[in-house]
């Protein structure tokens, strides 16, 4: 098997699942962080170090704080940053920081605050207006592409939960004395490398 091939289709599939699903930048190791759109493995550890010496970032503009990460490289990055507990509930979806100013007005329009969408009984309220609503009008009193509206209202009706690793627990019970096939262990992959992983057990 080609190993080039295979560690660029690895990458690939890595780099789409993070793009698709997002990462929590003040939880995420470096190597996790390089995976993302317009990141690269120094812009990685710079964020990182920033998160150290300053605490969890606040907001995705913090980021343009971090050493090296530019206008450029924030604008590709950001809607793939997730960051919970921090000052603006839209910066827990793919939204854009581009877009939060029409994300607003949009749920104004149907009476709600982008501080909403953490409450389930309301989300599932502003998922049923927002069903309603009329594209092509809604288009042009917010000025901006169908798509766009469509990539904002699917952002802003997901269910609002916080992923959580789970795994299961190693039993140290039973004592691993020779290494033979098959022979297991629990554990969860922390870091991940472009040609191996290191687990630990847990």
């Amino acid at each position: 098997m080609n190993q080039k091939r295979l560690e660029e289709s690895l990458t690939g599939v890595v780099e789409d699942a993070v793009n698709k699903v997002g990462v929590d930048v003040n939880t995420a190791t470096p190597s996790l962080l390089s995976y993302v759109s317009g990141l690269n493995s120094s812009i990685s550890k710079n964020i990182v170090k920033y998160r150290d010496e300053n605490g969890k970032l606040k907001s995705r503009k913090d980021l343009l704080k971090v050493p090296k990460l530019g206008k450029v490289a924030f604008t590709q990055c950001a809607g793939f940053l997730r960051i919970y507990d921090g000052d603006n509930p839209l910066e827990i979806t793919a939204v854009h920081p581009e877009s939060y100013e029409k994300a607003e007005v949009l749920l104004k329009q149907i009476g709600y605050e982008a501080q909403d969408i953490l409450n389930k009984e309301k989300l599932i309220e502003i998922k049923q207006k927002l069903k309603a609503i009329d594209i092509t009008k809604t288009v042009k009193e917010l000025e901006i592409g169908e798509m766009t509206l469509s990539d904002i209202i699917e952002e802003l009706t997901k269910p609002r939960k916080r992923p959580k690793r789970r795994y299961a627990k190693t039993n140290f019970k039973k004592r691993c004395t020779k290494i033979r096939r098959p022979n297991r262990r629990n554990g969860i992959n922390r870091n991940h490398k472009k040609c191996h992983r290191f687990r630990s057990l847990c």
